[in-house]
């Protein structure tokens, strides 16, 4: 008894780059090498494979990049905000202590020695000639 088996497989044609053989391998292989680069032989026994990236490789090695770089993007971002905030809690405080003392002075508060004055301006003059007011 005889069984009859009809397979249909595409093959696509490659050049050996050693010798120069042309042969034929199944396509569904091949596109298995292109991915794998694992190594298939001609039929004169030279070693081939595919060494360059397939275009899914390439996708998401470029994925992976501006993944990296989103997240270098997000880092920068939150350390410029975390920046910013000490910054305005540095004003804040700065204002504070300015208007503390510009109270302090209305009052006639004296900035240098702490001491009270019903005549603050006549007292800067006389006791502290070199004070000025952007110190």
């Amino acid at each position: 008894m005889t069984t009859l088996i009809t397979l249909e497989t595409t093959l696509e044609l490659i050049t050996c780059v050693r010798c120069g053989v042309a042969f034929a391998a199944p396509a569904d292989m091949l596109d298995r090498r292109r991915h794998d680069h694992d190594v298939f032989y001609c039929p004169n026994g030279h070693n081939l494979s595919f060494p360059q990236q397939s275009d899914a490789e390439k996708a998401q090695a470029e994925a992976e990049k501006y993944k990296k770089l989103w997240k270098q993007e997000q880092a920068y971002a939150a350390n410029a905000l975390e920046e910013r905030n000490a910054a305005q809690k540095q004003l804040r405080a700065t204002k504070g202590v300015l208007t503390r003392t510009k109270k302090r002075i209305a009052n006639g508060v004296c900035p240098c020695c702490n001491r009270s004055f019903a005549n603050l301006n006549e007292h800067m003059h006389m006791e502290h000639p070199d004070y000025t007011t952007e110190d």
